[in-house]
């Protein structure tokens, strides 16, 4: 009987001791399996910070270049409606020396006209 409980004691510890090793080995796996998918976790937040940080450069940038062709836009209408106007001006300017000169010119034929009868 002494045999007995020898050996129940020596299997229990064998027993006891593989029991450790795995349960060690099965954390020293899952440690390892942590550390890796952190290891990935951060790099693709690394990842998905440069992807936002080139798209809010992005961003900028096309706002930037959005503010730039506006106000050439608007310098473009200014300048347009400037040589529209000068235009203007110098077509009326025409009209009116035109129409003077007409005029001018009727007054003539009829003072001529005035002259001739008397």
């Amino acid at each position: 009987m002494n045999y007995r409980k020898t050996w129940q004691k020596q299997y229990e510890n064998k027993l006891k001791e593989k029991t450790e090793s795995l349960e060690l080995e099965a954390k020293r796996r899952a440690e390892e399996k942590a550390a890796l998918t952190a290891k990935d976790l951060q790099e693709q937040v690394k990842e998905i910070s440069e992807r936002l940080k080139k798209s809010q450069e992005t961003e900028i940038e096309l706002r930037k270049r959005g503010r730039e062709l506006e106000r050439k836009q608007q310098e473009s209408e200014l300048e347009i409606n400037r040589k529209l106007d000068d235009i203007r001006k110098q077509t009326k300017a025409e009209l009116e020396k035109g129409y003077s000169l007409k005029i001018s010119q009727q007054e003539e034929q009829m003072n001529s006209m005035k002259k001739a009868d008397r």
